[in-house]
């Protein structure tokens, strides 16, 4: 087709070389995604072989060589956490949120938050109970129905006001207990669990904010009334204060007067008015106004 030596010809060889050389390199990429598995830190990786099941062994962080009959399945052993709720998270844009019921007949959204981890040696039969799936698709289908369902379980048992009020603290810990003691035989081992935002219908809600402005209003009462007892304690203190003081003022100059009488005596008036004379002797008018007599010194 060319001519020996031609320079078409030695293009052609190079062009069918490379081809030949790209494949050879494809084959050996795709030879080698077959037979290798990653297992990314925190995970470990269960091996499904199609002769013969679920195998018992399981493969740590790093690369592994696998056969291209093997399929592995990662599962998280260190702390994973599952968010119930509704907005974006982890990239869902979906509502998680839960629905409960409670006592009083209240329907109400609540947020939950699960922080778990998979049992190691449970691990083949997580595979098996849940066909291979990946953790995402176990968290927001099992893992989030069975939530829902205990958590509305335990929801029956209290009324509206005890969630969203001071039992909440109590409710929380039966959530988490009863997860723990659920997911224990799945292999999914919980670490924490609770609810979050509560979320009531609007004429729920508003009777709520009634209730919290009552007691709002109640405080403000309280601590108006303390104010005002404790000005009054102290205007009443420094009047006292001041009642004491006058009446102390008054002993202490009806002391001074008695001692003061004590010590007088006929000759010492004499005296006293002698040393107050200035010399002269008084003037008189007469009661008709008529005549004055002034006597001279």
């Amino acid at each position: 087709m060319f001519d020996k030596g031609s320079d078409e010809e030695k293009i052609f060889n190079y062009v069918v070389g490379g081809i030949k050389w790209a494949a050879l390199l494809i084959a050996i990429l795709v030879g080698f995604n077959m037979c290798t598995a990653k297992i990314t830190q925190g995970n470990v990786g269960v091996v499904y072989n199609v002769n013969g099941g679920v195998e018992d062994k399981v493969l740590e962080q790093g690369w592994h060589l696998v056969t291209p009959w093997e399929k592995v399945t990662e599962y998280p052993v260190s702390t994973e956490i599952a968010y119930f709720t509704n907005g974006e998270h982890e990239g869902r844009k979906s509502d998680d949120s839960i629905v409960i019921g409670t006592r009083d007949g209240k329907a109400m959204r609540v947020d939950a938050q699960i922080s778990y981890h998979m049992d190691p040696a449970k691990l083949p039969h997580v595979f098996n109970k849940f066909r291979g799936q990946d953790t995402t698709v176990i968290e927001y289908g099992y893992m989030r129905q069975n939530t829902q369902r205990i958590v509305n379980d335990l929801s029956a048992q209290y009324t509206m006001m005890d969630i969203v009020g001071e039992k909440k603290p109590d409710f929380n810990a039966k959530v988490a207990k009863a997860l723990i003691d659920f997911f224990d035989d799945d292999g999914i081992v919980v670490e924490q669990a609770g609810l979050g935002k509560v979320e009531p219908d609007s004429a729920t809600a508003a009777a709520i904010q009634a209730v919290a402005n009552a007691q709002y209003m109640q405080r403000q009462m309280e601590y108006e009334k303390n104010a005002a007892v404790a000005q009054a304690d102290k205007q009443k203190a420094v009047a006292q204060g001041n009642a004491d003081a006058k009446r102390i003022e008054a002993d202490a100059q009806a002391y001074s007067n008695q001692k003061l009488q004590q010590t007088l005596t006929p000759e010492l008036v004499q005296l006293k008015a002698i040393e107050k004379w200035d010399g002269r002797y008084p003037q008189t008018m007469l009661s008709n106004g008529q005549a004055l007599i002034s006597v001279g010194k």
